[in-house]
């Protein structure tokens, strides 16, 4: 086994991945996949070259094991990281516990992978001191046992990490215990924070495996000369497809109420005597500020839920109709709010020079610098801002609260992720919408003219799976007929693969309405989205019992894997385009007209072409499943656009459904 950078042999693509290479000698039964070696040589030589890349790969083809060779290989020459972001936690786990490991042992060199997470995952010792010893300080209510649990696992060593807990931590528990933007090494220097220790790891392996998010805010932070994850030699995003929304999410603004509650009540709770400022004999004006916060927090989300009432539609039942509404002027509202946060952050401060022991002086100044940083939030949120879009969305909860994101992704990406020197290679098996069409995802990626490559399924689709177009069924667009027309033809279809189904929405209300029609007519239970499982527990569900059906909107479009008998039949209820009422999409068609171009054909129509071969994806995981896809929109058939949803699917067969 060879180790240092002067040690890496001249391993070529060819040599692990041809008919003769290493996976074919080490795993019993290894079919070859010329489709593998392609992808492979595609990343290697844009790794040589230091070049970006953007590489499609069907599903089957094996592109983890694809990038990850020359990857590894790269990492080891320019003896730096290769960083991996996905976007899933189901990926992270397959290359952490199965992809990496295997080719630990069949690849010729030494190498070592870490998993980074985000400094909330891990444990801060001095902050559970603080709570187990004074937890009147932290907790508005006790908090029983387990805060003893968790510092006897704290002193078992090792780094402490969230999943890693042998037992269940409630979120409120956690939330007072964990590392914050606060927790440096600096502050840390007698008790380092588990944090820190994580990543001393990350900087000493050659694959450093993340999500997306994790990557997003490492890419804003290193635009301000911060950064979160070590210089890397390379980076690779797989599941690429969902890495624009995740970017968005983390370059944009946004102000919650419950962040606001749980920040004041740790400073001081207003149910009980608990928070910080117990710990001071007169903290009469930080008391007073707490109090004016709270008003004005309370005040501040009364007046967008009087404002979504104001300018939102409602139900017959009475209810919104709207989770999101578009604000074109933010700055109707005041920032008092955020004056009074201001305030309070630095009466906080001028306390610190009279606490004892020194976590409490820690945890005001962490407070402090909380209240400053929700009090610029606002502010921000408040402000016009060019070519950014904000709205009010409804919380679990019922009220309503601000976001604002860019309206695009690709200039700050251009600038962050497309860089000299460290190539990016940004993988999926959905990113053209067909025909080797990748303008879309670099316009939105900014990915400029980065080479773009394609390599198929090694499927045989035209044996494997059906295309049902049931082109007698009334359009969306007569939106009563269709409506009604719906769950007959679920129901169809059901019967026929024996439930063993995913159907697929693209409005919640929309499938609501069709469920309780469908299920008064069918036999067996079917799992809706938003009805109390989660996703996850719904696709074990659908894995562990025959004949499980699953209604699902946007999140079940992807990243759902049920190989086999399981799933059998994807149902199609209405091409994915793009709801032109969401704020995002709104201001995104109105740029796109302010530069002379068309909404449909540039962003629409892509972005539905995109979504549609996701869903289709959804059937075939193996080379032995079976199975249809029905499409209940007739305009895939009637439509000149239809054509283009057609030809990005993998050749297979199709079937008319000419019954009304």
């Amino acid at each position: 086994m060879l180790s240092g950078k002067s040690a890496v042999p001249q391993l070529r693509a060819e040599d692990v991945f041809g008919e003769e290479g290493l996976l074919a000698k080490a795993f019993r039964g290894h079919e070859w996949r010329p489709q593998q070696l392609a992808m492979a040589e595609g990343v290697e030589r844009a790794l040589a070259a230091k070049q970006h890349l953007i590489a499609e790969a069907g599903t089957g083809v094996g592109k983890s094991f694809a990038y990850l060779v020359p990857a590894i290989l790269h990492a080891l020459r320019a003896e730096k990281p290769v960083l991996v972001a996905t976007n899933t936690i189901v990926l992270q786990e397959q290359l952490v516990g199965k992809d990496i490991p295997a080719l630990q042992k069949i690849m010729p060199v030494k190498f070592t992978a870490a998993l980074a997470k985000g400094r909330g995952q891990y444990l801060c010792g001095p902050r559970l001191r603080l709570a187990v010893e004074q937890p009147e300080l932290a907790f508005e209510d006790d908090p029983g046992p387990v805060t003893g649990k968790i510092a006897a696992w704290y002193r078992e060593g090792g780094i402490c990490d969230r999943t890693s807990a042998p037992f269940a931590i409630p979120e409120d528990v956690w939330s007072k215990v964990c590392c914050d933007d606060s927790c440096t090494p600096a502050s840390r220097k007698e008790r380092p924070c588990h944090y820190h220790l994580a990543r001393k790891r990350l900087h000493a392996a050659q694959v450093v495996v993340a999500n997306h998010a994790l990557l997003a805010i490492d890419l804003k932070v290193r635009a301000s000369g911060g950064k979160l994850l070590p210089d890397a030699a390379a980076v690779v995003i797989d599941e690429a497809h969902a890495f624009e929304k995740v970017a968005l999410d983390q370059m944009g603004l946004e102000y919650r109420r419950r962040p606001g509650q749980r920040l004041l009540a740790e400073i001081q709770s207003d149910r009980r005597s608990s928070g910080i400022l117990r710990k001071f004999s007169d903290p009469r004006a930080a008391l007073r500020l707490v109090g004016e916060a709270r008003d004005l927090e309370a005040k501040f989300f009364l007046e967008l839920d009087r404002w979504a009432a104001a300018h939102g539609r409602r139900t017959e039942s009475g209810d919104p109709l709207e989770a999101v509404l578009r604000v074109r002027e933010p700055g109707a509202w005041t920032d008092a709010a955020a004056k009074s946060l201001e305030n309070l952050g630095q009466e906080l401060r001028e306390l610190i020079p009279e606490a004892k022991p020194k976590e409490v002086a820690e945890e005001l100044s962490r407070l402090s610098t909380r209240c400053d940083q929700r009090a610029d939030s606002l502010r921000a949120l408040l402000e016009p801002a060019p070519e950014t879009v904000t709205w009010v969305e409804r919380s679990g909860r019922g009220g309503w609260e601000l976001r604002r994101v860019p309206v695009e992704a690709g200039p700050t990406l251009q600038k962050t992720l497309f860089v000299k020197d460290r190539p990016a290679v940004l993988t999926s098996a959905t990113l053209s919408t067909g025909h080797a069409d990748f303008d879309g995802i670099r316009a939105r990626l900014g990915a400029g003219e980065v080479e773009a490559i394609s390599v198929g399924s090694p499927f045989d689709f035209e044996q494997q799976a059906t295309l049902v177009v049931a082109r007698a069924m009334p359009t969306p667009l007569q939106s009563a007929e269709w409506t009604a027309a719906l769950p007959a033809k679920i129901l169809k279809y059901l019967r026929r693969s024996d439930g063993r189904a995913l159907v697929l929405f693209t409005s919640f209300v929309t499938m609501r309405k069709i469920h309780e029609r469908v299920a008064a007519e069918w036999d067996r239970p079917i799992l809706v989205q938003g009805a109390g499982m989660t996703r996850d527990k719904m696709i074990a569900e659908m894995k562990r019992a025959p004949g499980t059906v699953v209604f699902g909107v946007e999140s079940f479009w992807h990243g759902v894997d049920v190989p086999g008998e399981a799933l059998e039949n994807v149902i199609v209820t209405k091409l994915p385009f793009p709801n032109p009422s969401e704020p995002l999409t709104e201001a995104r068609h109105e740029l796109i007209k302010k530069r002379g171009g068309s909404p449909f054909k540039e962003l629409d129509l892509p972005a539905a072409i995109l979504m549609f071969r996701q869903g289709f994806g959804r059937l075939i995981r193996t080379r032995t499943d079976k199975g249809i896809v029905v499409v209940l929109d007739s305009r895939i058939a009637w439509k000149s656009y239809g054509r283009r949803f057609l030809d990005a699917l993998p050749p297979c067969r199709v079937e008319y459904d000419d019954e009304p």
